[in-house]
């Protein structure tokens, strides 16, 4: 028998698997509701007063950020976030990034 997910079933097995997972991905054909998923995780996780941030690297400008480490970083750090501690970061479109 065929099991069906909803999407909030994803959407807590997402959140389930970060409690003991560094990274997660979301692999998935176009137009399948990934963008959602990570949004929708992004916006749970920061109603628990977590740290996030959301990242669309369709948009050129975005993927200066991950030029480097330490590019990366100071973007952190513009946009407030203390790498040393806990956060959560959507990177939708990932595949965009060189190397």
């Amino acid at each position: 028998m065929t099991e069906i997910i909803t999407r909030k079933g994803y959407l807590n097995e997402i959140l389930g698997s970060l409690k003991d997972k560094n990274i997660l991905i979301l692999l998935g054909s176009r137009q399948v509701g990934k963008t959602t998923l990570i949004k929708s995780a992004l916006q749970h996780l920061s109603s628990k007063n977590k740290t996030t941030l959301y990242l669309d690297l369709e948009i050129i400008e975005n993927l200066r950020h991950f030029e480097s480490f330490s590019s990366f970083r100071d973007f952190l750090d513009l946009s407030g976030i203390n790498y040393r501690k806990e956060f959560y970061i959507g990177i939708d479109e990932f595949h965009y990034i060189k190397d």
